[in-house]
């Protein structure tokens, strides 16, 4: 997708029909479709390229952001390599105008709704659960666990606070019981295991696609590990 990336666009339906084809064609130079599955192909390549865009996008503004120290202006005319500088800062433009910010805002506010009597609430900022689980694994020089990513962004004081609901406190307090029945402990050094079934049992089935507390469920697997019934989802 990157190679086609030759606009200002902000997300998939920005993108204009000729760098589509041009991606999809390129696709399909690559990969093997089996006849009958052209259509359902299409679709499923078409959400991939919509949810990669913006992923893509959340993370370099939030690389240069960070990198910038909250100032985007000074991130001008330093765009990632994948990015030519014109549309770069033409993306910058738009980020720092107050109408995306307030759009921004509307969209965070949209999410916090409400689930089983309380607000599904974070604090881990514009930052994807990704990127926090990628620092705190160079923090920790090692895989961190479930509890560690979960508190990280669900706690305050970088999670060394309290939860930040009702929710997440009652959801870590089932998970923590169902782990100490169910798992056996590693020696001290090793962090323990991670498990898809028991967050599954502590927090329900995953709902439009997402799971509690992590990311969508197609990206769950670079975040939690695998268990030995990942293979089925």
């Amino acid at each position: 997708m990157r190679q086609f990336f030759n606009g200002p666009w902000l997300s998939w339906r920005e993108v204009p029909t000729h760098a589509k084809v041009g991606m999809w064609n390129k696709f399909e130079e690559i990969h093997t479709i089996l006849p009958g599955q052209l259509h359902h192909v299409h679709q499923v390549w078409n959400k991939h390229c919509q949810r990669r865009l913006t992923t893509s996008l959340g993370r370099v503004r939030s690389q240069k952001l960070l990198e910038a120290k909250g100032d985007l202006n000074k991130a001008r005319d330093k765009p990632p390599n994948w990015i030519s500088r014109e549309n770069w800062n033409k993306l910058i433009d738009i980020w720092i105008s107050p109408k995306w910010k307030k759009k921004s805002e509307a969209n965070k506010n949209n999410r916090n709704t409400m689930k089983n009597g309380s607000i599904s609430k974070h604090c881990g900022g514009s930052i994807t659960f990704v990127n926090h689980d990628e620092r705190l694994k160079l923090k920790l020089r090692r895989e961190p666990t479930i509890v560690e990513s979960f508190n990280r962004t669900h706690k305050t004081k970088q999670g060394m606070g309290g939860y930040v609901d009702k929710r997440s406190e009652a959801v870590m307090a089932k998970y923590s019981a169902e782990y100490s029945k169910n798992m056996v402990m590693p020696p001290p050094q090793m962090a323990p295991p991670r498990d898809y079934d028991l967050w599954f049992e502590a927090t329900g089935v995953p709902t439009h696609g997402h799971v509690y507390g992590f990311s969508p469920l197609e990206d769950l697997t670079g975040i939690i590990g695998q268990s030995s019934s990942a293979s089925d989802l």
